[in-house]
């Protein structure tokens, strides 16, 4: 039987951008709303914490970025479409990484099981 959380909880500033936590005794995970960048994630492997994912440095600096991905880069997030074009293509031109890197998203639902934890964003 699944347990969903009736109230969407508050974004906190996870290293300069706001972001949904979710934890699990054995991970924890931030996502961004902006972009939707995975990071910092926590893997308690063995009592030791491993963070494999980076944060970039200039995250609390509020520098002007050209590139929208760029502002919440973290981790690992979804690039669709990938690349940017200068051409349009089929009448389109997107930005590098696509709109999904820099874009923000919703929180639409978290569902705890006893299978895992998941995070549902669009």
């Amino acid at each position: 039987m699944s347990s969903r959380l009736a109230a969407k909880p508050e974004l906190r500033t996870i290293l300069g951008q706001p972001s949904w936590v979710i934890r699990t005794p054995q991970v924890e995970l931030a996502l961004t709303r902006l972009g939707a960048h995975m990071g910092p994630v926590t893997f308690g492997l063995d009592g030791q914490p491993v963070r494999p994912y980076h944060v970039s440095p200039w995250q609390e600096e509020k520098l002007k970025l050209d590139c929208p991905c760029l502002v919440p880069l973290r981790g690992d997030f979804l690039c669709l479409p990938f690349g940017a074009n200068q051409t349009p293509l089929n009448g389109e031109c997107h930005p590098p990484h696509g709109e999904t890197a820099g874009s923000p998203w919703t929180l639409k639902e978290i569902e705890n099981t006893p299978r895992g934890t998941s995070l549902t964003v669009s």
